[in-house]
């Protein structure tokens, strides 16, 4: 190992004051930090990965003496990390703090603005990006997809640096994390009260393309529209790597679309099931109702994958025809008809407060959502994050929408706090919220997922929201 060189990368920021309690009330991994470290180790980069607990892991940052600390910032979280930025500066002075993700993504000029206690921002991609900044071969203005500061002014450097070859990459570096602490996430929750017993799944994200051709928009895509794939060799050996190293026994792929080229998916199922891999594990996905056909799905059964999920959005047609989707409920309804089929569980969201929707619109998708023969759902309220078209949309009043802060830790999908519309204000938008929650889950048929999922945080938290929504 180069011992001139030294980074600590955090899995998720270590102070969590986030009010998304209904979203985002677990713990995971993620894919991105365990890439980013292997790359690093790849260029003989020494390299630590933080956890969360905030008390021991203080004293191993403290001992490791890293010249360069790396933190995710999703919008939601972004004063998180900027608070742990500075724990990190209070042991650790002269450590360069370098913050990624999608918000300084779409912000990264705004983000050095507003937080001075970051000295680095990675836009887009960050492995190439991080390694020439640790390496500190390159001058600052040569790095693709950086911002930073330089004689009192901030500059961005817009280009970035991607990957066209995956297969370059080495597997993500499970190896550096106490994989343990994240054996509860098949729950969704950490380990605290809940109504059924302790999970034993290790539940490990696997990616096998990135980018996404599509155009919804309400959604930033930090790998832009370029598709680019892992060949299925090195995807078959990063599944084999962590059923025989870590004792992985579901996977699930963080793809956008799964199954986007069918010839692809075809060979790597076929690979899973020649290779007798879909004994040992299962594993889910997440796709477009319009990619999945009764071939690839049942393909996808046989190879050991048990769930899929589609984002749905809404149950009316010119709703989904004007925010980008370009579905119809038509081909949804006949593509979950044949997820059922097969065998697979389905999972379905839906967002509220699209531009231009109305009282009888939210109506048709709640009545929708509740009708589709599906095991979970996630109605969100619409959240105009930076860099989308949403956003966009918003400031200008377009489709009656309107931002109603910028307080980025308000920027959850469940709590509704950040949007609304001119015909469907923001407290209209939660109570069809709660109500589609309760109308989709209180069927009887979906009695046993609520309770398996139930913990004291989400009944105090639905009872507070529900005493709010009353009283207002």
């Amino acid at each position: 190992m180069n011992m001139n060189k030294r980074v600590a990368l955090f899995n998720s920021p270590w102070i969590k004051e986030k009010k998304d309690v209904a979203e985002e009330d677990n713990i995971h991994l993620r894919l991105g930090i365990a890439s980013m470290a292997a790359y690093l180790q790849k260029f003989c980069i020494e390299v630590m990965v933080v956890n969360s607990d905030e008390k021991i892991q203080r004293e191993k940052l403290h001992a490791f003496s890293p010249h360069f600390a790396g933190l995710p910032a999703y919008t939601f979280e972004i004063y998180d990390t900027a608070r742990t930025a500075e724990v990190i500066k209070s042991v650790l002075p002269q450590t360069k703090i370098i913050v990624g993700g999608p918000h300084p993504s779409a912000l990264p000029r705004e983000t050095l603005e507003e937080f001075s206690v970051f000295d680095f921002v990675v836009t887009g991609e960050g492995e190439v990006t991080l390694k020439e900044i640790v390496e500190g071969n390159k001058e600052l203005e040569k790095i693709e997809g950086l911002a930073y500061r330089k004689n009192g002014q901030i500059n961005v450097n817009f280009s970035q640096n991607q990957i066209y070859s995956l297969d370059t990459i080495p597997p993500p570096a499970w190896d550096l994390y106490d994989l343990e602490k994240y054996r509860y996430i098949c729950t969704g929750r950490r380990k605290r009260f809940r109504f059924r017993k302790k999970a034993t799944l290790l539940y490990l994200p696997i990616e096998s393309m990135r980018g996404c051709p599509y155009h919804c928009i309400f959604c930033f895509r930090i790998n832009d529209r370029q598709v680019r794939f892992k060949s299925v060799s090195r995807v078959i050996d990063e599944l084999k790597r962590g059923i025989s190293e870590f004792g992985v026994n579901k996977f699930y792929f963080i793809d956008p679309t799964f199954g986007i080229n069918k010839k692809l998916t075809i060979e790597l199922c076929e690979n899973i099931i020649n290779s007798g891999i879909n004994k040992s594990i299962s594993w889910e996905v997440s796709s477009r109702v319009d990619v999945m056909d009764e071939e690839l799905l049942a393909l996808m059964k046989e190879a050991g994958c048990d769930t899929i999920g589609f984002g749905i959005e809404s149950g009316d047609n010119n709703v989904l025809r004007k925010n980008g989707k370009n579905i119809t409920c038509e081909k949804i309804k006949d593509t979950i008809k044949l997820c059922n089929k097969v065998g697979m569980t389905v999972g379905t969201s839906f967002i509220l407060g699209h531009p231009f929707e109305t009282k009888e619109t939210i109506e048709k998708t709640i009545k929708f959502a509740k009708r589709l023969p599906v095991a979970t759902t996630n109605f969100a309220i619409m959240v105009p994050f930076p860099g989308t078209q949403i956003r966009n949309m918003a400031r200008d009043r377009v489709g009656g929408l309107r931002i109603l802060t910028d307080k980025w830790d308000a920027y959850g999908k469940q709590i509704g706090m950040t949007l609304d519309l001119e015909q469907i204000p923001q407290k209209d938008l939660m109570r069809y919220q709660t109500r589609a929650y309760w109308e989709f889950y209180l069927a009887p048929k979906r009695w046993k997922y609520l309770i398996s999922h139930l913990t004291l945080d989400r009944i105090i938290y639905s009872l507070k929201r529900i005493a709010g929504l009353i009283l207002k």
